[in-house]
């Protein structure tokens, strides 16, 4: 395995821990998701080859988190949220090592920044077609205000986008639209539109800052009290289904 590799993942398992710990210490349901859930199944620990971490909790217990760790995390550790943490302005919440960074290249320039554990939510989406239609551009309109919003920090260098994606970046590039949206308020009407439906009342849930976005949206029961896996050498939740 490529030296720099293992050092990178073995920060990330720590920092997976002290996330673990504090979500046992409150009794918060977490699970992997991405390319952690597969590594857990496929490979009882992180994939070989893969460089992150993702882990996800439903919103009530995702706040709890949130409203605890900054109390609770061990040096080296630390939260980055755009909430309170300024500079911040990524959506998902980071657990950090403060220790340990690493080269992040963005469209026009490069940012130094410590390890981190990503840690998605998990909201409610609507069962009638209709409504599902609704959330799906609610959701897709404040992600777009919000990466015009700075467009050189929420546009990242990647080799292949769909057409449309395409043409938004360039209406916005066009229109200079960083100029005149505040990445601030975008956040919080991003976070707004979240928070506005409910997976408990309507039994279904999406992870929509996952790469994925629909394709994960699911009954709520199927991530369920979750299982127990081994994960290199621990134990972490993987969904019921």
């Amino acid at each position: 395995m490529n030296t720099q590799l293992n050092a990178i993942q073995n920060v990330q398992r720590r920092i997976l821990q002290e996330f673990i710990r504090i979500c046992d210490q409150h009794n918060l349901r977490y699970y992997m998701v991405e390319g952690s859930l597969l590594g857990a199944v496929r490979h009882q620990g992180m994939i070989p080859w893969d460089d992150d971490i993702d882990v996800a909790l439903f919103r009530e217990d995702y706040e709890t988190f949130l409203k605890n760790a900054d109390q609770e995390l061990h040096p080296p550790f630390a939260l980055h949220h755009f909430s309170q943490t300024p500079g911040q302005i990524d959506y998902i919440a980071r657990l950090v090592d403060t220790t340990s960074y690493i080269e992040t290249s963005y469209r026009r320039n490069v940012e130094h920044k410590p390890l981190w554990v990503d840690i998605f939510v998990l909201d409610g989406f609507p069962s009638g077609q209709l409504a599902a239609k609704m959330r799906k551009g609610q959701l897709l309109y404040r992600k777009l205000l919000l990466m015009w919003s700075d467009m050189d920090h929420f546009v990242v260098k990647r080799a292949k986008r769909p057409l449309y994606e395409r043409v938004l970046i360039r209406l916005g590039d066009g229109l200079h639209t960083s100029r005149f949206l505040s990445t601030e308020r975008q956040l919080k009407k991003m976070d707004r539109a979240m928070c506005s439906c409910d997976a408990g009342k309507t039994g279904w849930a999406v992870n929509f800052m996952s790469e994925y976005k629909w394709r994960t949206v699911c009954p709520t029961d199927w991530y369920g009290e979750a299982r127990i896996v081994p994960f290199d050498g621990f134990s972490v939740r993987i969904p019921d289904r």
